[in-house]
């Protein structure tokens, strides 16, 4: 892709930054939705984010780290 794929992906990486739900336990990266969704221009994070999806788009592979996930078993009454 040139221009016109990166800004479909700039599209999409915003898109799903959006749709992040807020009050949730962050990943395994300690991160919360919040300060992505509203720190995100200012902070840079956008832009971080989506040249990570560029990298990956281009490479066609995901960090081996992304297969890692924290669960907790939670006990029902």
């Amino acid at each position: 892709g040139g221009a016109e794929g990166k800004s479909g992906i700039h599209v999409e990486v915003k898109k799903a930054i959006n749709s992040l739900k807020n009050w949730k336990a962050p990943g395994t990266d300690g991160i919360p939705a919040e300060p992505i969704k509203y720190g995100g221009e200012r902070l840079y994070i956008y832009q971080a984010i989506y040249e990570l999806c560029q990298k990956i788009w281009e490479d066609k592979k995901l960090p081996e780290k992304w297969n890692k996930a924290i669960v907790i078993p939670l006990h029902k009454k």
